[in-house]
């Protein structure tokens, strides 16, 4: 699957939540959707987990959808080693010239 490494969470930062919005991804009328997780900042594009922050969601329309928000989806996570946020393909691949924005709030280690 395609990854997209979207920034760094620094290591020991508390996440506490993040909005992800798109265009509309579909391909070729399909079902396009995306995970966010995060990857090893030591060796990039090493998945740890593609859904650690979100699970499979569809981006087969324009939206967006708030990520890494509740327990379940690991609001207050600490990271022990810097990481990268990522972005994952999980069925069709997106169209082209399409955008994917978003922002995450993270507390420093130590804040």
């Amino acid at each position: 699957a395609d990854t997209v490494l979207l920034c760094i969470i620094p290591n020991g930062a508390s996440l506490v939540h993040g909005r992800a919005a798109w265009g509309a991804m579909s391909s070729a009328g399909g079902d396009a959707s995306i995970q966010l997780g995060y990857a090893t900042r030591a060796i990039p594009g090493t998945i740890v987990n593609a859904n650690f922050f979100l699970g499979t969601t569809s981006v087969d329309a324009a939206g967006s959808s708030v990520f890494a928000n509740t327990v379940a989806l690991n609001l207050g996570y600490e990271p022990t080693e810097d990481i990268y946020l990522v972005a994952s393909v999980v069925t069709e691949a997106w169209l082209a010239a399409k955008t994917l924005i978003g922002w995450v709030l993270y507390v420093p280690a130590g804040g």
